[in-house]
């Protein structure tokens, strides 16, 4: 499962992430003029108050959006690409008073990558014709997040901090659809080939660290930049590999499955299974 944090892409997102983290921080501040009123011409606190609850949602992902709606390669189409590593957050909070609060945290990881690949038929007679092999990765996580936060700040902008603690689980299968099936002009000269690739379930659980900067544009409507660091363990139990292959003996198609071992992993920093959204988060959050 770590082996995802070291793809190309990922490591983008990463990269990206982290300058959109820093482009939120700078516009909180830079906007964090404010108003020393704290109450609304309507006579709304434009803080939250002892007795409140909040929902947020995680911006990023619609930032990358519109990002990749002007960094297009090909007709590749712009994605929010909420996936196992990159999962989508969102968060609730009760305020036990204006500067104390125990808060909860939801993250949700669906990824489909699809990848095809053009091949020439195997066979007497076939000559320059060619087939379709596709091979789709797909993986989900979920995680549930628990903590504390305190707040202290003037005006509308305010720093947050505290720690939050998360169990986490995971699955992660590869398919591999063939455009030729085997036959016995096409045996694969006696060796089999994988159909699917199906991991063990990984459960994690991790501790964190967290501090944010949040601006109140609005009457208890507050766009938030948060950074987070702890540990985490993670545990994958066993998987299974099956694969095909031609029998010559019966004449027909056979498959044979074999276990793959079980794995763990030990972070530090910010990775593991969306504990932390790869460092960085940039929140809409409302109050009520």
């Amino acid at each position: 499962m770590a082996g995802n944090y070291l793809h190309p892409k990922f490591l983008n997102q990463h990269f990206m992430k982290k300058i959109l983290f820093s482009f939120g921080l700078i516009f909180i501040v830079l906007n964090a003029s404010g108003q020393e009123n704290m109450v609304s011409k309507r006579g709304t606190s434009i803080l939250p108050e002892a007795g409140d609850y909040s929902i947020g949602f995680d911006a990023t992902p619609f930032l990358y959006y519109l990002g990749n709606m002007f960094n297009q390669n090909g007709n590749t189409p712009p994605t929010a690409d909420f996936t196992y590593g990159n999962p989508y957050i969102i968060t609730g909070m009760y305020m036990k008073s204006a500067t104390e609060a125990y808060r909860g945290r939801l993250g949700l990881g669906f990824g489909i990558q699809k990848q095809d690949s053009i091949v020439p038929l195997v066979g007497p007679s076939i000559s320059d014709l060619t087939t379709t092999n596709t091979t789709k990765l797909s993986n989900s996580s979920v995680t549930i997040g628990a903590g504390k936060q305190w707040s202290r700040g003037k005006h509308r902008v305010r720093g947050n901090y505290g720690v939050d603690a998360f169990i986490g689980f995971g699955t992660q299968k590869t398919t591999y659809d063939y455009g030729q099936e085997l036959s016995d002009t096409n045996n694969l000269g006696g060796n089999s080939r994988n159909i699917e690739d199906k991991s063990g379930t990984t459960f994690g659980l991790g501790v964190r660290g967290f501090v944010s900067v949040e601006y109140f544009f609005a009457p208890k409507i507050s766009f938030s930049a948060q950074y987070g660091w702890g540990v985490s363990f993670e545990s994958t139990g066993k998987g299974k590999i099956t694969e095909e292959y031609w029998d010559s003996f019966d004449q027909k198609v056979k498959t044979t499955d074999a276990e793959t071992g079980k794995s763990s992993n030990f972070y530090f920093g910010s990775s593991g299974k969306g504990f932390d959204n790869t460092g960085g988060s940039i929140a809409l959050n409302f109050y009520f």
